[in-house]
């Protein structure tokens, strides 16, 4: 994941399917995630499904991590506005690159 080129180094991704429950993934600090919805890295249901992003500050990710917090452009936090989906297909390579801008649309 990347936000204006460069990789997003910490967050929260949220995929939302219309039914079920949702996956999530840490972001790590390449911009790298794995997304788990019942079990760690078990990925998102079937489907194409909207896609959130949230920045977390260091204290809000853990106390321990001295990260600076990266602030998401507000349109990336709702999934009527993120312009974001994946569409997870059975047996496929379900890798997902998502790119972030700051500049307004």
């Amino acid at each position: 994941m990347t936000l204006d080129g460069k990789p997003l180094p910490q967050g929260i991704v949220y995929v939302i399917p219309s039914k079920g429950r949702m996956a999530k993934g840490l972001i790590q600090a390449d911009g790298s995630f794995e997304l788990s919805t019942y079990g760690d890295g078990d990925g998102a249901q079937l489907g194409t499904h909207p896609v959130t992003v949230a920045a977390l500050s260091a204290d809000e990710l853990d106390a321990s991590q001295k990260k600076l917090r990266v602030p998401v452009p507000k349109r990336y936090t709702q999934a009527r506005s993120s312009g974001l989906s994946v569409d997870v297909q059975a047996g496929g390579n379900n890798s997902m690159e998502l790119e972030l801008s700051s500049k307004e649309e």
